[in-house]
């Protein structure tokens, strides 16, 4: 018949088997120690969402004195300092400005404890850049750069009958788009290219 005891040691149980056929087996099963009740980090942050631009913000750390802890972030544009420690200490966090025209978010880590902050997007301003010279009287093609922050979109349009947007009128982020300026046969003329929250005058010479 086969006999069965146990003994504790540090965090560990062991449990010994003694099979019929002579055969020992060790089992070790563990089991959280006191030390790791009491090192369980409470953690606070100063922010819940920095502002596009970045900024500065805190992290709070409660422990017992003896216990150690890590933090990470599983974002680039986050920077922690310090990232390790023991006991109640403030981490500082360094958020970096968010050029995009969508939200981001950030999952910091502390031991097992985690906090999730975010950062607000870019404004998604646009801006227009053209010829500098008036357009000849003949017309042609033109090209218009169109810069705005990834993720924001954005709508063309004009009210010069004369000014043509070729392909699509709607886009996303920086990009270029071709304008066709028919021919003047009339006096020197100025049209306009809106774009989100921008204008662009365009200018064309008379015959």
């Amino acid at each position: 018949m086969a006999a069965r005891f146990s003994s504790v040691l540090l965090a560990a149980v062991f449990i010994t088997t003694l099979g019929s056929g002579g055969a020992v087996t060790d089992t070790a099963v563990l089991a959280p120690s006191d030390t790791d009740a009491r090192c369980q980090a409470a953690v606070t942050s100063s922010v819940s969402t920095f502002v596009h631009g970045g900024g500065t913000g805190s992290l709070r750390v409660e422990a017992e004195r003896e216990c150690e802890w890590t933090v990470s972030a599983n974002a680039s544009w986050l920077n922690l300092t310090p990232t390790s420690g023991r006991g109640a200490a403030t981490v500082t966090m360094s958020a970096r400005s968010n050029t995009d025209g969508q939200q981001r978010t950030a999952v910091i880590t502390v031991n097992e404890q985690r906090i999730e902050l975010k950062q607000e997007a870019a404004p998604c301003l646009v801006h227009l850049s053209g010829p500098s010279e008036a357009i000849a009287a003949s017309g042609g093609a033109i090209s218009i750069g169109v810069g705005a922050p990834s993720g924001c979109g954005w709508l063309a349009s004009t009210t010069a009958a004369w000014l043509e947007l070729s392909g699509s009128r709607s886009g996303e982020g920086s990009t270029s788009m071709s304008v066709r300026v028919q021919p003047n046969t009339a006096a020197s003329r100025r049209g306009e290219i809106e774009v989100g929250n921008a204008k662009l005058a365009i200018d064309q010479a008379g015959p």
